[in-house]
């Protein structure tokens, strides 16, 4: 557009056929294929010291099919009922992305916003007495995916040494499609430094962790049918646990 600033843009669209892993479902999915489709676009800029990205886009995808199993008791006796549903996502986001250097110090910085939902995405349940349970996710927030998400970056480096850090914030993260259990907001750290002792070997520490934060984050399948608040409360949840704190040392060497 002009000195330093540019405009871009990309556009993705894709049809899979569906592989055997979607007829070990409960009935026959539709034999269409899975959808996907990306179209963002923005603005960029860029001199000496600085590199900036900003950008609006739009992700989607359709006829995904997943199996939802729900439990009552009919007549006395506990019935399970398993129904294959198909179903899609949209997803609007903004993203920022920010580069800055001088001398031997860089600092980046990634911001993403974004607001992934489900679409037409409907469970009917009909039982042996002839009643039935509807168990919709429309609107509701996907699974395991922050809407918030930062990045936080510095490093230096001096003659043969880089010292670095990562600090990576996610925030909420609902654990059952019906975003009735979710997992608080996290922070993933990393750090280290790297010393070229001469050309062909490196040595490296790196800290995972050094935030010293602990939890869970992911989504638990077994709460997606349960739409009473209170029927979660003083149950144990847990998904995949965040790394612990680590020490790690590595050498590499290039022949």
């Amino acid at each position: 557009l002009s000195n330093g600033l540019y405009f871009i843009g990309e556009g993705f669209y894709s049809l899979t056929n569906k592989a055997m892993s979607y007829f070990k479902t409960a009935s026959i999915p539709s034999l269409k294929a899975i959808g996907n489709a990306l179209g963002r676009g923005g603005l960029m800029y860029k001199n000496k010291w600085l590199d900036v990205t900003a950008m609006v886009s739009y992700i989607t995808c359709w006829n995904c099919a997943a199996t939802v199993s729900v439990t009552e008791v009919i007549n006395g006796q506990s019935e399970t009922l398993d129904h294959t549903a198909q179903y899609g996502l949209g997803n609007l986001g903004f993203n920022f992305d920010g580069n800055m250097h001088w001398g031997g110090f860089n600092l980046h910085l990634m911001c993403t916003v974004q607001d992934p939902k489900y679409k037409n995405y409907d469970n009917t349940f009909v039982f042996s007495d002839g009643s039935t349970k509807t168990i919709s996710y429309n609107g509701k927030y996907s699974t395991g995916i922050s809407r918030v998400e930062l990045e936080i970056d510095p490093s230096y480096k001096y003659k043969d040494w880089r010292f670095w850090l990562s600090a990576r914030y996610f925030s909420r993260q609902y654990a059952s499609r019906t975003n009735l259990a979710y997992f608080n907001g996290r922070w993933e750290t990393f750090g280290g430094v790297d010393w070229n002792i001469m050309k062909d070997l490196k040595l490296s520490l790196n800290v995972v962790n050094w935030l010293f934060q602990t939890g869970p984050k992911g989504s638990i399948d077994a709460v997606d049918t349960i739409s009473d608040p209170s029927d979660l409360e003083g149950i144990l949840m847990s998904g995949k646990y965040m790394r612990p704190f680590e020490v790690n040392i590595g050498v590499t060497y290039k022949f």
